[in-house]
C-alpha cells in the first residue's frame, strides 16, 4: 500500500534534515569560535563597552539571520538586559564569563536566567514543559 512508502519518505526526509540541522549548528558553532573578538572575551572576559555589544549584536545576527528580532517578536515583554543575555546565551558563553562581561556575580547570572525563563513561560505556556533548555528555547529563536 502507498501509506507505508509514503511514511518511510518523510522518515528519510525528517533524518536529512536533522543532520542538515547538525551541520548548520556545527557551521554556526565554527564562526562563533573563530571570530577574534569572541575568542579574546572567552580568554579574558571583561565588562562590555557599547561598542562591543554592537559588534556582538551584530555577529549573533549575522550568523543566526536576524536572531535578536525573531526573539524580540517572539517575547517582545523582554527587557534589553534580557535580550543581551540571550545574546551571550546564544554565543555559549559561560555563566562565569558572563557574570564578568555584565559585571554581576555568577549567582546573579543564574537568577537572571531563572527571571528570564519565568518571563518566557508567561509569554507561552507550553515552553519547558517537555524539558526544554533555557539554552535550546533561545536557540530556537
Amino acid at each position: 500500500s502507498p501509506v507505508p512508502r509514503e511514511l518511510e519518505l518523510l522518515k528519510k526526509e525528517g533524518e536529512r534534515i536533522r543532520v542538515l540541522d547538525g551541520q548548520v549548528q556545527a557551521l554556526a558553532s565554527a564562526m562563533i569560535d573563530t571570530d577574534e573578538v569572541v575568542k579574546q572575551l572567552r580568554i579574558q572576559p571583561k565588562f562590555l563597552t557599547v561598542s562591543q555589544w554592537d559588534y556582538l549584536q551584530k555577529l549573533t545576527d549575522r550568523v543566526y539571520k536576524g536572531a535578536s528580532k525573531r526573539l524580540a517578536l517572539r517575547f517582545p515583554q523582554l527587557t534589553p538586559a534580557d535580550s543581551q543575555l540571550c545574546m551571550l546565551i546564544r554565543l555559549h558563553f559561560s555563566n562565569a564569563q558572563i557574570a564578568t562581561l555584565i559585571a554581576v556575580s555568577p549567582a546573579s547570572v543564574s537568577q537572571q536566567k531563572f527571571r528570564l525563563k519565568k518571563r518566557m513561560i508567561q509569554a507561552d505556556g507550553r515552553l519547558f514543559a517537555d524539558g526544554e533548555t533555557l539554552d535550546g528555547v533561545i536557540g530556537s529563536c
